[in-house]
């Protein structure tokens, strides 16, 4: 089936009379290859950071991923490439931001990981004060423009460590999948 709008051409916008346009990340999430994990920890502990594992495939796929991480209290959040597991955790279901898009993700991604190296360091952040309710809305968030696009068949590690026990964690990490030409 050919849809209208591409065989009658670009939607135009009767007040400004110009063409109507999507960014890149509302393209992707048209395309259904724009994916979700969302996620909340209670309670992390300060000797029991929450970790994360990503994996890319060993393949032309590139993920272009952000994620952002609300904590109460505060936390520190560090992100990090290269991790060695000797076991991934339990398997976390990406949804398709596309509802209709039968797509499904090509990358992994998975909650309590065990971690033997963390790997390199790509991202260190902490935030807040480790008193529950003396700030409250403590979080972190990485928009499209602060995006890392990841390395084919690597281990990825988003590690919290709380401030304080009993601490709430919500974290969604976000991403969009595109095949790189040869040589990227």
């Amino acid at each position: 089936m050919v849809d209208a709008d591409i065989v009658s051409g670009p939607e135009i916008d009767a007040i400004a009379l110009g063409a109507v346009s999507i960014d890149t990340i509302h393209d992707r999430i048209h395309s259904g290859l724009n994916f979700l994990i969302s996620d909340r920890a209670t309670p992390v502990d300060i000797a029991t950071p929450k970790r994360y594992l990503i994996k890319t495939p060993n393949t032309s796929l590139r993920a272009h991923l952000v994620f952002n991480i609300h904590t109460e209290p505060g936390s520190r959040v560090q992100f990090f490439e290269g991790t060695t597991v000797t076991a991934n955790g339990a398997v976390l279901t990406p949804q398709n931001n596309n509802r209709n898009s039968t797509n499904t993700s090509q990358i992994s991604v998975f909650a309590n990981p065990t971690v033997t190296g963390d790997g390199t360091s790509l991202f260190d952040k902490e935030a807040g004060t480790a008193a529950l309710g003396a700030t409250r809305g403590v979080g972190l968030e990485l928009s499209h423009v602060d995006e890392f696009i990841l390395k084919q068949n690597t281990n990825y590690e988003i590690k919290i460590t709380s401030l304080s026990n009993n601490t709430v964690a919500s974290t969604q990490i976000d991403w969009y999948e595109v095949t790189a030409p040869p040589g990227v």
